[in-house]
């Protein structure tokens, strides 16, 4: 992370690296319930580029691929990242922090977060 690190990051980056295995187990069932009304309301087409920031193991832009649009998921937490390239090999994920992104302006048509907006 480029930016200075409060307390609050620190302990939700913290926690993700400790329980990123989880994930599938107690929050799947949750959070991707809320991916197909995102996809929709941002309008999400084939051949569009998509970042999914805060992206977790994946959920988000494995369903944007699914759609035909091209995705990228970042996270801060390396754990996650790394399951997230576990579940969908053919994706990119990067790790990176949502509070200062590492892309240029107009990389994307669409820049999507589904439930990580809770933990910023």
């Amino acid at each position: 992370m480029n930016h200075p690190i409060d307390d609050f990051t620190r302990f939700e980056h913290s926690g993700w690296e400790r329980v990123a295995h989880k994930y599938n187990d107690v929050w799947a069932s949750l959070t991707t319930q809320f991916i197909a009304p995102l996809l929709h309301a941002a309008d999400v087409q084939k051949g569009m580029s998509v970042l999914d920031v805060a992206c977790g193991p994946g959920y988000v832009a494995a369903a944007v691929q699914q759609l035909g649009a091209i995705p990228v998921g970042v996270d801060f937490s390396r754990e996650m990242i790394l399951r997230a390239r576990e579940f969908h090999p053919a994706i990119e994920f990067l790790e990176g922090d949502a509070q200062n992104l590492p892309f240029a302006p107009n990389t994307f048509y669409r820049v999507l977060i589904n439930i990580g907006h809770f933990h910023l």
